[in-house]
């Protein structure tokens, strides 16, 4: 499933989901590349995640609208 995300500095990106059925309780699985390419700052006492000021993706427009 293709899907624009909307992160909270006001960056847009067209990213590419893969959907599937999960047991409970978890509702999302984030994977390693997506994890590796936003560097989100995890804080697992508070079970939330933050991101960085200045979101940079690796590759162009192009490939991801591709």
């Amino acid at each position: 499933m293709r899907i624009l995300i909307a992160f909270p500095d006001g960056d847009t990106h067209i990213l590419d989901l893969y959907v599937t059925n999960l047991d409970p309780p978890s509702a999302l699985v984030l994977g390693y590349n997506w994890l590796h390419r936003f560097n989100p700052l995890i804080d697992w006492t508070k079970n939330g995640i933050t991101f960085h000021s200045n979101v940079e993706l690796v590759g162009n427009a192009q490939e991801l609208q591709a």
